[in-house]
């Protein structure tokens, strides 16, 4: 993606939250759809809002990662 570091640690964090937001995203649009079968009403309208969760989560497990990785690191080197 345009938007990864060069590092191999930003590389790592990048290919994580890519794959926790597509399990996001899955989960949540199967739930959408169970919920609009059975209830006849979608749980989740709002496609905006499905894309502004599942871009949060991929910041937000990026920035984890990264920060485990430092965190790991520091630790060793003690």
């Amino acid at each position: 993606m345009f938007f990864k570091d060069a590092d191999p640690k930003g590389k790592k964090a990048a290919d994580g939250a890519c794959r926790a937001a597509f399990i996001f995203w899955a989960v949540i649009l199967f739930v959408n759809t169970a919920f609009e079968y059975f209830v006849r009403e979608p749980l989740i309208s709002k496609f905006s809002f499905l894309l502004c969760l599942g871009l949060a989560v991929f910041f937000l497990t990026e920035r984890l990662v990264k920060w485990l990785a430092v965190a790991k690191t520091r630790k060793t080197l003690r």
